[in-house]
């Protein structure tokens, strides 16, 4: 079996073999032209993409709001997994190449994350606003009067108001009122008259605050004739910080979340390697056929949102994303997939092509341009949110980024990619994160990032499509997954991990804004 390069074409190689004759000769065709043999692969990008863009974006807003994770937490959630990306990629891309298995492995990776990604709305919200503490009120004679006590600080960093009211509706017993922004409940409780004084001590012991409710009575009787008024309010204590990585919640999150996108990032790679596949033989372009993947986000994406804003649950939308994925892999058992050659020493091959001086300076460039990616899939939704966008807003968001980003850029990729090379369509990616992320450090009304989002067809239409034929023009015959895999995974593993959890340490102390113009400096001096 032998392999050929094509000059000046994004259709690295020819895959010919005895009984098998290739026409060497470029057809021209026009620029509307859809390749019938190609069609199978349209259908398969816009229904897994189209699937995943109905949950995918909603999933950082689902950790903050249904199950009560800090942006600190979810980073870690996110750094750790994409940090194993490294592994799980590389791992699965392995695989594929030595057992040559490729359509198997689609169809496990299809499934795995139908399930897990279900399996997320089964975990309950996280009880971050509950605190036990130990308090004192003293109680004064003579007359009817209200203070306003910061009784203590919650473990959210806030103080709650307490306007107190004590008064006697008749002899020997006085009402124990306290309207509040976080309300509380009392397990025990005890009054004291002091002998010979006019002060009453009220001692509460593990009084259980709850923000699910914002008004409080408690009756309690004594010996007193006189009305009271609160002299003053004690925190006997300090409050324990409620420690999130400690709760099952998070852990049963981490590890959903870990399977369902491990699969999910080897899925991607994987049908990207089955289409180069198609590609070299068949003569046609990458771009044009992973457009398809992007119109399907786009149309989905503002579906999921509307679906949520509708019914306020994520239910109906994931049940979407599980029939989508259950369409693909009918579709998949119809396709006719282009072996790949084997590789009589992977490793070898492999570790060659690595070592090159050009691969390991794209490659620096791919994980730059991850950490700008790790920033936008794990905070771009989240950071919206935070400004008041709605979740159809948020949806809206993925379909500008996908039909006027992403789609006409990778209709053009090959074009593109020819005219200015492999390093300078990096080199433009990350000048268009840049410039994304300083605008969104001044960006206050929600609606305004939608004509930003077109710089998106640099950061993905275009770096995409560069990134795949890179891997497939480096690659030797019968590595195509591992290079790949490699490849991509300094991408979405390594860079997008450090964006991750750099970006969520800077929310949780510097802010959204000042967080986006640190990195809009990073990605434009790389």
């Amino acid at each position: 079996m032998e392999s050929e390069k094509k000059e000046n074409s994004l259709e690295i190689y020819v895959i010919s073999s005895e009984g098998q004759s290739v026409n060497n000769t470029k057809v021209q065709t026009k620029w509307w032209h859809i390749d019938k043999v190609m069609v199978p692969f349209k259908v398969h990008f816009f229904l897994f993409v189209g699937g995943f863009g109905l949950s995918l974006p909603f999933l950082g807003v689902l950790a903050k709001d249904r199950i009560g994770l800090t942006a600190t937490s979810y980073a870690a959630v996110m750094s750790g997994e994409q940090f194993l990306f490294i592994f799980t990629k590389t791992f699965i891309g392995y695989l594929t190449d030595y057992f040559n298995k490729l359509k198997i492995m689609l169809y496990i990776l299809l499934i795995i994350p139908a399930i897990f990604i279900l399996l997320l709305l089964i975990i309950p919200k996280l009880n971050v606003n509950e605190t036990r503490v130990n308090y004192d009120v003293t109680l004064f004679d003579p007359q009817n009067m209200s203070e306003i006590c910061e009784l203590f600080p919650s473990r959210t960093n806030y103080k709650s108001n307490s306007f107190c009211f004590f008064g006697t509706s008749k002899q020997n017993e006085f009402e124990y009122k306290c309207v509040m922004n976080s309300s509380y409940r009392l397990s025990s409780h005890v009054l004291e008259a002091r002998r010979n004084s006019t002060e009453m001590y009220f001692h509460g012991e593990d009084g259980k605050f709850d923000a699910s409710s914002l008004e409080s009575i408690c009756d309690l009787c004594c010996n007193s004739s006189e009305n009271c008024y609160i002299k003053s309010c004690a925190d006997n204590n300090e409050t324990e910080e409620f420690n999130q990585f400690k709760s099952y919640q998070f852990w049963e999150f981490a590890t959903f979340h870990l399977i369902a996108h491990a699969s999910i990032n080897a899925l991607f790679t994987l049908s990207d390697t089955a289409c180069c596949e198609s590609v070299a033989k068949y003569g046609s372009d990458f771009g044009r056929q992973r457009l398809y993947g992007a119109a399907g986000w786009g149309v989905m994406s503002p579906v999921g949102g509307l679906l949520y804003d509708y019914t306020k649950d994520y239910l109906v939308s994931f049940m979407l994303t599980a029939l989508l994925l259950t369409l693909t892999l009918w579709n998949l058992w119809k396709m006719d997939l282009v072996k790949p050659q084997l590789s009589q020493n992977i490793l070898k091959d492999v570790g060659t092509v690595m070592s090159s001086r050009d691969f390991l300076m794209f490659q620096f460039g791919v994980l730059m341009n991850g950490f700008g990616v790790g920033i936008m899939w794990s905070y771009q939704i989240w950071f919206l949110t935070t400004i008041g966008a709605s979740r159809l807003l948020c949806g809206l968001v993925q379909t500008v980024q996908c039909f006027v980003g992403e789609l006409p850029f990778m209709f053009f990729s090959g074009w593109i990619i020819q005219k200015v090379g492999h390093f300078n369509a990096m080199s433009m990616a990350l000048v268009a994160y840049s410039a994304r992320f300083l605008f969104y450090s001044y960006l206050e009304n929600p609606w305004l990032v939608l004509p930003m989002e077109i710089v998106h067809g640099f950061t993905y239409g275009i770096f995409y499509p560069a990134v795949a034929s890179f891997a497939k023009l480096s690659s030797k015959p019968g590595t195509e997954a591992t290079t790949q895999s490699i490849l991509f995974s300094t991408h979405e593993g390594l860079g997008a991990g450090l964006g991750c959890v750099l970006a969520g340490l800077g929310f949780d102390h510097f802010g959204e804004h000042r967080t986006f113009f640190f990195a809009s400096i990073v990605t434009f001096c790389a």
